[in-house]
């Protein structure tokens, strides 16, 4: 069962790592949206986005994604097949 609440996660100086890469996969397996801050190196306008850009390429499915400020938003979008099967 897909929570709706919301998971936050905070990326430093390394940037993605495979461990935030891992958590991200995890919560998105029970949460419908999750909060990432951006903090370290990449914690100007360019840097949020190269690391939307990466996250979003690195992950296996359908997502929206918005940035505001140094956080990013990211939403699991519901399959067709999910919305049939309601």
């Amino acid at each position: 069962m897909v929570k709706k609440s919301r998971s936050i996660v905070q990326i430093g100086k390394e940037g993605v790592t495979p461990g935030i890469m891992e958590r991200l996969e995890n919560d998105l397996k029970y949460r419908e949206n999750i909060k990432i801050e951006v903090h370290g190196d990449n914690r100007n306008k360019e840097g949020v986005k190269k690391v939307r850009e990466e996250i979003l390429e690195k992950l296996d499915g359908n997502f929206s994604s918005r940035i505001l400020g140094f956080t990013i938003f990211l939403k699991k979008l519901k399959s067709k097949r999910e919305g049939l099967n309601r």
